[in-house]
């Protein structure tokens, strides 16, 4: 295909996933706001109105995913049902808002937005085209590869919910996956990273609109771009982060209109936001106890709060009962030595927390600004001093119980609302931003397109490297895809040329990082029951590496050669004798087990 054939099959697959985006965006929006609408919702800008809207229409979405998946039902007809109504939802409440009004809604007439305005639309525009390239990516990152996809695709193939054994975490919370299972299902694994990344933009958007609701203009600006900034890595991802941050957030978003305008449905709301989060992954526990010291402080109706108990265990506590029922452990694998051992054992998880004490760091640095919003507590609103102790205290549970930077993501909107807080309060104090008024005052017209043309020069030529990358990893045909792949992951490459009706049943050794393009059974990681070390120990031995690959009920074993751990290691000389080599590149050795009849 040529150059230009290549970039128009690009541009036409960028246009589909768009629409798949805007269609997932409306239904969600119309579902929101069928939930939503008892609500007082109209001192509420557009921005915080609509973003409150779709991160609920998700949560709907989610709750009727997992509803499908438990019956057996997550097929296509059926995941589009939901989709449907709120589509149909959206629709009609766009008739009502014509004929409560007389006129179609014309936001944008000619002449009303300034120069100035333009300027700034062209500015975040050209921000979000790194984040599409990124987003439009075929699925390349480790986690992703290794369990969150492959979750997905089993509850896709399966129709329904399953547990595979041979993934490193078969039981968890997953209320995202969910959204995950329903994009495999319509065959689009690509779609699993624009919701990712939805969410992340969603956030950015309810940053916005709070930090200007309960600061100024300037607040929730540099809060957006903060939180855009410090998450933009995870918008290349199907992890679920972004998804924890957007529940997370728009709970406390929820909390603070309890408090404003007095009205405890809000509660329930925020309930069923926490809920959504402590359903998507463990880590939104950490920061549950810190919501509920907040809602004590609002709302102490025993019978308000019972109920708000009731939503929360609704929309997250099944994957907890899940667990229970499958493992005996609701937390597993954290809560072995509690609750005891299922697949893991006590040395597995004493590495996995040595694995995490090894990676503990800080966030940005900008956001760790945030902590100086302690100094500015008096004569502050009561929503300001909300925020303040929802998110310091919230870092202060991450230190003690993790800090490993992701696991503190969730919180980082809150965290850059603050952290943007003090650096215009402190901008303004030292006279800033007068200065710089009058310095604009001061400077011709001429000079006030020049600098701000250079300012936005200089931002997309920072991002050229950035979008040319995720460019390159957009695949929109078949083939364009296979290439990157086999370029990309040794493992994929060997087997895909193997002949699919071999039947082989794989033990890998250190492509936990690639299970998601694995066409075949596969098991093998450092943890569970298909540990690394059973099988490496034997390498030596042909007749116990058998033997044990036998008892695995697998017929081969994958070796990565590129690994640092199995580089080196040495097979036994007489290896011939119980296996047979398949394939070997400069990358990965595939031997095939012997028949031992």
């Amino acid at each position: 295909m040529s150059d230009g054939g290549v970039l128009l099959a690009k541009l036409a697959f960028a246009l589909h996933q768009m629409t798949w985006l805007a269609t997932y965006a409306i239904a969600a929006f119309g579902a929101g706001q069928r939930l939503l609408a008892p609500l007082a919702m109209a001192d509420l800008d557009a921005g915080l109105r609509t973003s409150l809207r779709i991160a609920a229409g998700i949560g709907v979405f989610v709750v009727v995913l997992f509803l499908l998946a438990a019956t057996g039902l997550l097929v296509s007809n059926a995941v589009l049902l939901p989709v449907l109504a709120g589509l149909a939802a959206a629709a009609a409440h766009g008739v009502s808002v014509v004929r409560s009004s007389r006129r179609i809604p014309v936001w944008i007439r000619p002449g009303q937005v300034s120069l100035r305005a333009w300027f700034w639309v062209l500015l975040i525009l050209l921000s979000v085209i790194p984040l599409l390239t990124r987003a439009l990516q075929i699925p390349f990152q480790f986690d992703e590869l290794m369990y969150h996809l492959p979750t997905a695709r089993d509850w896709a193939r399966e129709g329904g919910l399953t547990v595979n054994e041979s993934l490193r975490y078969p039981l968890s919370a997953f209320n995202f996956h969910l959204l995950y299972a329903a994009a495999l299902v319509l065959g689009n694994d690509v779609f699993a990273h624009l919701i990712h990344a939805f969410a992340g933009v969603l956030v950015a958007v309810g940053v916005f609109s709070v930090g200007r609701r309960y600061f100024d203009r300037r607040v929730g600006f540099l809060a957006a771009v903060q939180t855009i900034v410090a998450t933009l890595w995870f918008y290349e991802t199907a992890y679920v982060d972004l998804g924890v941050g957007l529940f997370l957030f728009f709970g406390f978003a929820a909390l603070a209109l309890a408090r404003e305008q007095r009205d405890a449905r809000w509660i329930y709301v925020a309930a069923f936001f926490a809920g959504l989060a402590v359903g998507t992954k463990y880590q939104g526990l950490f920061y549950l106890p810190v919501l509920a010291l907040l809602v004590l402080a609002v709302e102490r109706r025993p019978s308000v709060l019972v109920r708000a108990a009731l939503v929360l265990f609704f929309v997250g506590g099944y994957w907890y009962l899940r667990n229970l029922w499958v493992s005996g452990d609701p937390l597993h694998p954290i809560g072995g030595g509690l609750f005891g051992y299922w697949l893991w054992n006590a040395d597995d998880l004493k590495t996995q927390y040595r694995d995490l004490d090894g990676v503990r760091g800080w966030p940005e640095w900008s956001l760790c600004v945030a902590a100086a919003s302690v100094f500015f507590l008096k004569g502050s609103s009561g929503i300001y001093r909300g925020m303040v102790a929802a998110a310091l205290g919230s870092v202060l549970i991450w230190i003690l119980v993790s800090g490993y930077p992701r696991y503190l993501v969730p919180v980082y909107p809150l965290l850059a609302l603050l952290s943007a807080f003090v650096f215009v309060r402190v901008f303004d104090l030292i006279g800033l931003g007068s200065g710089v008024g009058a310095l604009s005052a001061r400077l011709g017209r001429p000079w006030r397109v020049v600098l701000p043309s250079v300012l936005l020069l200089v931002i997309g030529f920072s991002y050229i490297d950035d979008a040319k990358l995720g460019w390159g990893r957009i695949a929109p045909i078949a083939e364009a895809r296979d290439a990157l792949l086999r370029q990309r992951f040794a493992a994929y490459e060997i087997l895909s040329d193997v002949d699919p009706d071999a039947g082989l049943r794989v033990f890998q050794l250190g492509f936990e990082g690639e299970i998601y393009y694995f066409p075949v059974p596969v098991i093998g990681d450092w943890f569970g029951p298909g540990r690394y070390s059973e099988v490496a120990r034997r390498l030596g031995d042909g007749a116990q590496l058998a033997e044990y690959l036998a008892s695995m009920d697998t017929n081969a074993l994958l070796i990565n050669r590129r690994h640092p751990s199995f580089a080196d290691l040495a097979l036994d000389p007489d290896i011939d004798r119980y296996f047979t080599l398949v394939r070997r590149t400069d990358r990965a050795e595939l031997y095939r087990l012997k028949d031992r009849g």
